[in-house]
């Protein structure tokens, strides 16, 4: 067992990060263009729905999902920095915006979908985007909030006239309780991340979340797993004890974070074809040390190298 194993699951995360950030600066090099002959090249060859919601929205959705990478990768670096602090409640808060993230990201880079399907499901993004900014000015009465509100309106009535216009199913075009969506409607997290998470346990990436999502919403159940009872107390029926969370712990309870990060990055490396060697070391590498120090044992063919979760 290492002297400091905080740091030891902190360093594997860095290590990963360092991994994804050799490849970046690879695919800058190339102005982050996918290699040729990849799935996200052929996809961008051509632009099926291109019309008033843009001339490129197949490539749009293809490079979008760069900066909900980038945007979980951040994420990750901020969970490295609290497993090395005093912080005890934060690193699971920060896990769950991990696992969001990534497994929204994961499944918008689902193979074998073709390019109007993605296309569509980043449609359905920006339609939620809009919708939400919408509400979130919805009771402001002052003129600048009924421009913020109004633009995004007229953003949204023009995706839904251009999905109109391609003969696509819109569902809730003038639901206030709702965001509009075309085709098929995107998913919760819950399910995204209980299949990007691990595709040979059920309900893992389920169980991830919910207690992530517990802890992150002060629920009792969620801040209560923090309580070591010991002896002693003055009042009759009080709870006495300290709160303390140990390495072990975090290594089984926000593993679902860094398993989702290795998940959607090997469906980015996949898709825009770049080479998954170093990946697939460092993430096999992290899945070990995180396995050693949370005391659980990991079937051989879950290990990343050994397959493309949720592929």
């Amino acid at each position: 067992m290492s002297k400091d194993p905080w740091r030891d699951l902190s360093a594997s995360l860095a290590a990963l990060r360092k991994t994804h950030d050799s490849a970046l600066m690879a695919a800058q090099a190339a102005d982050f263009s996918p290699v040729a002959g990849s799935p996200a090249a052929l996809e961008c060859a051509t632009e099926p729905l291109a019309g008033p919601w843009g001339d490129t929205p197949t490539a749009d959705a293809n490079t979008s999902v760069l900066l909900q990478v980038t945007a979980a990768m951040d994420h990750l670096l901020g969970l490295e920095t609290l497993l090395t602090g005093p912080s005890l409640y934060a690193p699971f808060t920060v896990a769950r915006s991990v696992i969001d993230i990534a497994s929204q990201a994961w499944h918008q880079l689902e193979p074998g979908i073709g390019g109007k399907e993605r296309a569509l499901r980043h449609i359905n993004s920006r339609l939620r985007s809009l919708w939400e900014q919408t509400k979130l000015v919805e009771d402001d009465s002052r003129a600048e909030a009924q421009k913020i509100r109004n633009d995004a309106q007229q953003r949204i009535n023009v995706i839904v006239s251009c999905a109109q216009m391609h003969h696509l199913a819109v569902r809730s075009p003038n639901d206030r309780r709702r965001a509009p969506t075309v085709g098929t409607p995107l998913k919760s997290t819950t399910v995204l991340a209980n299949a990007c998470v691990s595709d040979t346990v059920p309900n893992l990436g389920a169980a991830f979340w919910r207690f992530t999502s517990a802890i992150t919403h002060g629920q009792a159940h969620g801040l209560m797993s923090a309580f070591a009872p010991t002896e002693g107390g003055s009042l009759p029926g009080a709870a006495v004890g300290q709160l303390q969370i140990s390495a072990k712990d975090v290594a089984i309870r926000a593993a679902g974070a860094p398993l989702a990060v290795i998940s959607m990055l090997q469906r980015l490396y996949a898709h825009f074809g770049w080479p998954v060697g170093d990946l697939d070391r460092s993430g096999h590498r992290l899945v070990m040390v995180w396995a050693r120090v949370g005391e659980v044992t990991i079937p051989a063919q879950t290990l990343p190298g050994q397959r493309v979760p949720g592929s």
